[in-house]
């Protein structure tokens, strides 16, 4: 804070700001230590890693995690939320659902970043395994009983690197917002659309990188409606596809969001007819970057 930086540019030695900032009260330690699971853990720069292992190790357990679907049911449109949090007045006229919103809280957010990133730097320089990352309620209790920080692990781990949400996810950024914006246009078929959504996909995904996009579609499939199915999709979708190295939510993303929703909803939709079996032998005939880099080795 600005007091804290004034307080080192210029210390005083005897009054009661001295006093404050030396004292257990200080912000340096307001954050609880039990929101940060391992504070002596050294930091780790990923903005450009592959978040893909990280993302669908935590994107499965969300799925086998109890009480997931009694949150995307919509039954709680019938009475109130237990304790509505920042997430009820949503920008961009999202509405609320009771996964992300229920009890939500910037702790949980702030717990959720620093879970993902730990394991996102515990899963680099792996080869095709993430059975070594720890699970989820091994790194705080806390997983089993409050939705809200698994819903914010769900979207930390799609937003916690800046190149891309998924290992490809970037380089297809352009081909899935053209098709959907020829869609609105109605200047294409849906079927053409959605075979440009897959051939999008498939050629720039990884192995893992599927498995996270099939485990999103499986909570989807949890949604007791079609509105609640395509709330889920409103919350996910800026995560998910966003324009490589930009900032979530700049001017490009904003202006491209009708397409990247309606993408991302046949996406989901349709995830597992894009990753049937032999889905990587298509992506080798299309040369997808997997092969190409590869070849390069």
């Amino acid at each position: 804070s600005y007091l804290t930086a004034i307080y080192y540019l210029f210390p005083l030695k005897s009054s009661k700001t001295a006093e404050y900032f030396n004292s257990e009260s200080s912000p340096r330690d307001l954050t609880p230590s039990s929101l940060s699971p391992h504070p002596s853990s050294p930091m780790v720069i990923i903005d450009n890693c592959d978040a893909s292992f990280a993302a669908s190790h935590i994107i499965r357990q969300i799925v086998n995690r109890p009480e997931v679907d009694v949150h995307l049911s919509g039954e709680e449109e019938m009475m109130e939320m237990t304790q509505p949090g920042p997430g009820t007045n949503l920008p961009f006229g999202r509405r609320p659902i009771a996964f992300f919103d229920d009890n939500a809280s910037s702790a949980f957010t702030s717990q959720a970043r620093g879970l993902v990133k730990e394991l996102i730097s515990k899963s680099q320089g792996e080869e095709g395994d993430d059975h070594h990352l720890p699970d989820l309620r091994d790194l705080t209790p806390l997983f089993e009983t409050e939705i809200s920080l698994a819903s914010s692990l769900l979207l930390e781990c799609l937003t916690a690197v800046k190149k891309e949400s998924l290992k490809g996810m970037g380089g297809a950024y352009d081909m899935l917002v053209t098709a959907g914006s020829l869609l609105l246009q109605e200047a294409v078929t849906p079927i053409t659309a959605v075979k440009a959504v897959e051939k999008a996909i498939i050629s720039n995904v990884t192995k893992k990188g599927a498995e996270a996009i099939l485990g999103m579609a499986e909570i989807r499939d949890m949604c007791g409606s079609l509105r609640y199915k395509f709330r889920f999709v409103e919350r996910v979708a800026p995560a998910l596809i966003r324009p490589p190295n930009a900032a979530l939510w700049c001017v490009r993303h904003q202006c491209d969001m009708r397409a990247i929703v309606l993408v991302a909803e046949i996406m989901l939709d349709n995830a597992k007819v894009f990753f049937r079996d032999g889905w990587e032998e298509r992506k080798r005939a299309m040369g997808g970057e997997e092969v190409k880099e590869e070849e390069k080795e």
